[in-house]
């Protein structure tokens, strides 16, 4: 008789739950919704944990903002002026395309770079983060890429497997044969372990005062892997078709003695 009883003081308890909704209070559909959104806030915490465990091992971390609907991301030289003016070291600037609205395969999009791009020390990290910027790595894993784009493949709108490069010879008017020779300059690309196609003395075709406290025209020019141009960079360089979006310039060859 007590299990008959128990029986079905259990089976009225089931039932009244069913009729009148949860132990806690809450309707089953809205039990079910806060277990969904705590699910994801929780998917959503173990992602930045990851995210903050990830950056302990960092130095340097690259981070981008996504232009407005329409509109061009900033200059590279205006974001980066932008942020140092903020108190930030900005080691490299660039722009690009996100990878989410343009498949890399197509380059047809080429011309329509979407986001700015900066590498940056990690310990600015939070103070970007403020200005509304994102780690690359978050995008990433959204299935994503900051995808920088070089000036040739801003010009051209492909994406070639060499560049061209330069960096002042640091020649001084009033002094020939002063500066850095193509093959010292070399160096500094071998020892960084940047394969160096071609090299070459060449003018920029950029117009100069007559100073002779200044430096002339002569630039050292070197072809490289496109896939090394940002690290090029860094160490001061920049692409010869820079100079011819700036208007007038050029590598163009100096004539071999």
């Amino acid at each position: 008789m007590k299990k008959v009883l128990g029986l079905l003081i259990t089976f009225s308890a089931i039932f009244v739950q069913q009729s009148y909704g949860t132990t806690d209070g809450t309707e089953p559909g809205q039990a079910e919704s806060v277990q969904i959104e705590e699910g994801a806030q929780a998917e959503k915490d173990a992602q930045l944990s990851s995210i903050e465990q990830w950056l302990v091992n960092q130095d340097i971390i690259q981070m981008y903002s996504t232009a407005s609907e329409g509109e061009m991301p900033l200059e590279p030289w205006d974001m980066q002026a932008d942020l140092k003016a903020r108190g930030v070291t900005v080691l490299l600037s660039s722009i690009g395309y996100d990878g989410l609205r343009y498949a890399l395969e197509d380059r047809e999009d080429v011309n329509a770079p979407t986001i700015n791009v900066v590498s940056i020390p990690v310990e600015f990290y939070e103070q970007v983060k403020e200005l509304g910027f994102r780690l690359c790595k978050e995008l990433q894993e959204e299935g994503g890429e900051c995808h920088a784009l070089s000036y040739t493949e801003l010009m051209t709108g492909k994406s070639p497997f060499t560049t061209s490069i330069y960096k002042s010879a640091e020649q001084k008017q009033c002094h020939p044969g002063s500066g850095v020779t193509v093959q010292a300059m070399e160096h500094e690309l071998m020892e960084a372990e940047i394969m160096v196609y071609q090299r070459y003395r060449a003018y920029n075709g950029m117009r100069r005062d007559f100073s002779c406290r200044e430096n002339t025209a002569d630039i050292n020019v070197y072809i490289i892997e496109m896939s090394r141009l940002a690290e090029a960079m860094s160490m001061g360089y920049r692409e010869c078709a820079w100079l011819e979006m700036i208007g007038g310039g050029a590598c163009h060859p100096l004539p071999k003695n």
